[in-house]
């Protein structure tokens, strides 16, 4: 038996189409099943082992204070990076997203950064480098420092700090089974009440029936991380994959009265000083 195709659900994602949001079902397998074959250099996305010392995700304070040197360190580990600018961190639940749509959990396929992404946080007069500017100033990188990199990658990080058992679990699409001119830019003018000012991805439906490929881990604790290339500017010079598609889903399996998510996300700008 290939458990790499192991199935875990059948479950509806929604696609962007022309006149909107496609509804779609598709089968999504157990990434756990396959995880010895998901490789983030390849597919985009893996799941690590990650204890962190936050003993209250609602904590804002400890989470800037706390997951900023865990996030950077983890970062580091997994790349051997030289420098990391950790972009804030985002808490989504069923109450979060009651006080802005925002931060509920994201319903429709998307990757977050587009081809832009570099040119963008290096401009020193655009909304986003603004937005980065205090995170910058603690990891003592300034937009000179990104412009000299030999390479830049950002890391996105997804941790469940709630139920295992919640209703609206994340799925990740395999990068390797969407090609670019699926992928759709569309632009964001503000993320919550801040404006952002800058270019996602959303993904069109199949051209082919099951062409792309989903993966999810069932039952995740605080004890582990999903953690996924969000724009490699290597992959980008090369044509190559730089982006996951990822969506929240309607999980079949917990059924109508599950608990709902809560979930932390974190991102990590890496440099790379004369090597990749």
């Amino acid at each position: 038996m290939d458990t790499t195709r192991s199935p875990y659900c059948r479950a509806t994602v929604n696609y962007t189409g022309e006149g909107g949001l496609v509804p779609t079902e598709v089968d999504i397998l157990d990434g756990r099943m396959a995880k010895d074959s998901l490789d983030r250099q390849q597919c985009g996305f893996e799941l690590v082992s990650h204890v962190s010392r936050v003993e209250d995700w609602h904590d804002r304070a400890a989470l800037e204070l706390v997951c900023y040197d865990e996030i950077a360190s983890l970062a580091r580990s997994l790349t051997g990076c030289d420098a990391v600018i950790f972009d804030g961190a985002v808490l989504r639940s069923r109450e979060e997203g009651q006080r802005h749509p925002d931060l509920g959990p994201v319903k429709s396929v998307h990757s977050d950064y587009t081809e832009g992404y570099r040119e963008m946080i290096q401009n020193p007069h655009h909304p986003y480098s603004g937005i980065m500017a205090p995170s910058m100033a603690r990891a003592g990188i300034s937009t000179e420092d990104i412009a000299r990199a030999e390479r830049v990658l950002v890391l996105q990080f997804w941790r469940n700090v709630g139920p295992v058992d919640m209703d609206h679990p994340i799925a990740f699409c395999d990068a390797r089974s969407v090609r670019r001119s699926s992928l759709r830019d569309i632009h964001l003018s503000k993320f919550g009440d801040v404006q952002v000012e800058y270019d996602v991805l959303v993904l069109e439906p199949p051209p082919e029936p099951e062409q792309y490929r989903w993966y999810t881990f069932p039952r995740m604790t605080a004890d582990e991380v999903v953690v996924w290339r969000g724009y490699d500017d290597s992959c980008v010079e090369r044509d190559e994959p730089f982006w996951t598609p990822h969506t929240a889903f309607l999980d079949p399996n917990t059924g109508p009265d599950a608990p709902g998510r809560v979930s932390l996300e974190m991102r990590a700008t890496c440099l790379f000083h004369g090597h990749a």
